[in-house]
């Protein structure tokens, strides 16, 4: 029987990862985008190919990728062509059920997950939770200027989890979607 896989994704500081900790609770196999290129940026075998690919220096300063990929389109165009085909494997061989993708915007790649689960919070909420990891005013300005709209979003998205009401409620939506899916 083919695995059942579900992307959980949104945009910066959404609740994509507390939403993915809560299915991981229930017990579900779950695998993170992010945390995949965070190893992979990290790794001796892959970090400084990918540094190389891009013209940066390895170990690669994540502030500078982020500064970067918000300023420059063309250098966010030769990330993405470097990291995103790795990603995709690693998610594909990861065997999970539920996957973190952050950047799941395109239809060809949404096509290939049963669900989407898309998480959203206010703005205000969002900007709070961005400043708290240390996010200027101007990064999350140019954040916005280069991720998809909430309505491009939520035309690929099968579920809509709320992340900015009370912990307990969202564990009851994260429960509820599921269940709906056929995974708990």
């Amino acid at each position: 029987m083919k695995r059942k896989r579900i992307a959980v994704t949104g945009g910066a500081a959404t609740g994509k990862s507390t939403v993915l900790a809560m299915v991981a609770d229930l017990g579900i196999p779950v695998a993170s985008a992010d945390a995949l290129i965070r190893e992979a940026w990290d790794s001796p075998e892959i970090g400084p190919k990918f540094a190389e690919a891009v013209g940066m220096a390895w170990p690669i300063d994540r502030d500078e990728v982020r500064r970067r990929v918000f300023a420059n389109d063309a250098f966010r165009a030769s990330l993405e062509a470097v990291i995103h085909p790795w990603v995709r494997d690693a998610l594909r061989q990861s065997g999970a059920t539920v996957e973190e993708v952050p950047l799941l915007t395109e239809a060809t790649q949404s096509q290939e997950y049963d669900e989407v689960w898309l998480t959203e919070c206010d703005a205000g909420v969002q900007e709070e939770r961005l400043r708290a990891r240390g996010w200027s005013e101007e990064q999350i300005a140019a954040m916005r200027r280069v991720q998809p709209s909430d309505a491009q979003r939520r035309a690929m998205a099968t579920q809509i989890i709320r992340t900015d009401e009370a912990l307990a409620h969202v564990r009851h939506c994260v429960r509820t979607a599921c269940v709906k899916a056929g995974i708990l």
